[in-house]
C-alpha cells in the first residue's frame, strides 16, 4: 500500500495510520476497519479523503476559509485552511441560537467551499436535517454540488444573481 501525503504535511505511513486508527477506536470512535483498503464501509476512505484535501488546497488560497460539515475536523488540519465560523463543527452549535449565529457567520464570511461528508456516522443515527435543521436548510439554499469523492461532496457557494428588473 502507498503512504498518505498531504501538501505541507509529513507523509503518513500505513503503519502510522493504523496506529492512529487504533487510538481513535480506543477513545470510542467508530473507524472503518478497511479504511486502508478498497472495501466500502459507508465511511470515509483514505483515497477519497486525500482527493478531497487535494481539491480544496488546489482550488483555494491559503488564507481562504472553508466549512467541513457536519464534523470532519481533520479537513481543517490537512488542508491548512481555517473554519469559516467560530464553530469548528456543526455539533458545536448546540442550540438553535448557536446554529443561527453560525449561519450569520457563514453569510458574513461567505466561504466558497463546504465539504459535506454524509457517509460518516451521525449522532444517534439521526439525519442532519433533524439535528441541524437551520444549517441544512441554509446549506441547501446557499451551496450547490461541485465535486464528489466517494461519499464526500464538495459544495460551492452559489453566486447571488441580480434580476434584470432590479
Amino acid at each position: 500500500m502507498s503512504s498518505i501525503s498531504f501538501s505541507g504535511v509529513k507523509p503518513l505511513s500505513d503503519e502510522a495510520m493504523r496506529e492512529h486508527i487504533y487510538h481513535l477506536e480506543t477513545r470510542g470512535y467508530n473507524v472503518c476497519p478497511h479504511v486502508l483498503e478498497d472495501d466500502v464501509c459507508g465511511q470515509l476512505k483514505i483515497d477519497d479523503f486525500e482527493a478531497t484535501v487535494r481539491y480544496i488546497t488546489t482550488h483555494t488560497a491559503p488564507d481562504e476559509r472553508i466549512v467541513a460539515f457536519p464534523y470532519e475536523l481533520a479537513y481543517y488540519f490537512y488542508t491548512e485552511r481555517r473554519s469559516a465560523t467560530r464553530y469548528s463543527s456543526a455539533v458545536s452549535a448546540v442550540t438553535r441560537e448557536d446554529r443561527l449565529a453560525m449561519i450569520d457567520e457563514l453569510e458574513r464570511v461567505r466561504p466558497r467551499y463546504l465539504i459535506y461528508s454524509p457517509g460518516t456516522p451521525r449522532i444517534d443515527g439521526l439525519k442532519d436535517s433533524i439535528v441541524f435543521p437551520e444549517l441544512t436548510a441554509d446549506i441547501g439554499r446557499s451551496y450547490t454540488p461541485e465535486q464528489r469523492f466517494g461519499k464526500t461532496w464538495i459544495l460551492r457557494r452559489r453566486e447571488a444573481v441580480a434580476l434584470p428588473n432590479d
